[in-house]
């Protein structure tokens, strides 16, 4: 399925939470880290996630268009490393890709505390010290954890990052989200950077 890749703004907001809802509504990850929370918890963080990353210059929010106008799909690319100073894309150089091609919160935890300096703990005993309650809670630090590892690899050097991914479950399979990455991955090569 072809569809048109461009910018995302905030009169889409409504558009994007219809699809990530639609298209996560029984994902089991999703039902699992949520469990037993208020049903618009999930919509209220995701619209609070957009917001930011549509007002942050180390983010681009993208959206997938079909021909009949319908918004199928949205992604979130973001920009880290250490120059974050300069915008990742300007908005002319959006509008015309391909043809001129020149981040939002994102769950920062603290680092796990320990003797060594870069070393980070996931023991089940440190685990069963902590005031986490839930599994849930359990799986989001060790998230946090493995975030961390791969963003201090990282470290002194400038890259991509997919943050989010949303399709229709309509237009699933149909390569809507394999164009979507697409579009981050020709931005990184165009730059020279790494995603």
């Amino acid at each position: 399925m072809e569809v048109a890749i461009v910018p995302a703004s905030a009169v889409d907001i409504p558009d994007l939470l219809r699809v990530h809802k639609s298209a996560f509504k029984s994902d089991q990850f999703s039902n699992f880290m949520l469990a037993g929370r208020d049903e618009n918890v999930h919509r209220n963080l995701m619209k609070q996630s957009i917001e930011t990353w549509l007002s942050t210059h180390t983010s681009q929010l993208v959206k997938a268009v079909a021909d009949d106008g319908n918004v199928v799909g949205w992604a979130c690319w973001l920009v880290k490393g250490e120059d974050q100073s300069q915008p990742l894309m300007k908005p002319e150089h959006i509008r015309d890709w391909p043809n001129n091609v020149g981040s939002a919160p994102v769950l920062h935890g603290e680092r796990v505390s320990t003797d060594e300096p870069g070393e980070y703990t996931n023991h089940a005993s440190q685990l069963q010290n902590d005031k986490l309650k839930t599994p849930a809670q359990l799986v989001s630090r060790q998230m946090r954890n493995d975030l961390m590892k791969w963003e201090d690899q990282m470290k002194g050097r400038r890259y991509y990052v997919l943050q989010a991914l949303v399709t229709s479950p309509h237009c699933q399979r149909q390569g809507v989200a394999s164009q979507m990455i697409q579009w981050g991955v020709d931005r990184a090569d165009a730059e020279k950077i790494s995603c």
